[in-house]
């Protein structure tokens, strides 16, 4: 009697569901080890920058045109941080890279915009 009352136990135990685990605890503010959630970058518009009048050009121009890149991306349009077309071209015009907005703003075809990166 004793060993199948032992067995009629074992069998009913992996039939209990297992007690609930608690959730973590979000970190403290106070704990300085706790890394700190990523910001997003702000808008460039808020940034302070004077945008090129050719940027702007070439960013209106591109999106009249509607191209888009190998991934599928429209040209012109925000990177994938968000930042406008215009204040990329802008931001890298004064680290020297020319991004030939010039080109772009008087390109009539995607094919045309195309060639201004040869």
């Amino acid at each position: 009697m004793r060993l199948s009352l032992l067995a009629v136990f074992a069998l009913a135990l992996p039939a209990c569901p297992p007690a609930p685990t608690p959730p973590p605890n979000p970190p403290d503010a106070s704990d300085s080890s706790a890394p700190a959630p990523p910001q997003p970058p702000a808008p460039a518009a808020d940034s302070g920058v004077v945008l090129t009048p050719d940027c702007v050009a070439a960013q209106a121009n591109l999106l009249k045109l509607q191209c888009k890149d190998a991934r599928g991306r429209l040209l012109g349009g925000p990177n994938e941080h968000g930042t406008p077309f215009a204040a990329v071209c802008t931001d890298d015009f004064g680290k020297g890279i020319d991004i030939h907005a010039k080109c772009l703003a008087a390109a009539s075809s995607c094919a045309g915009a195309s060639s201004c990166s040869l």
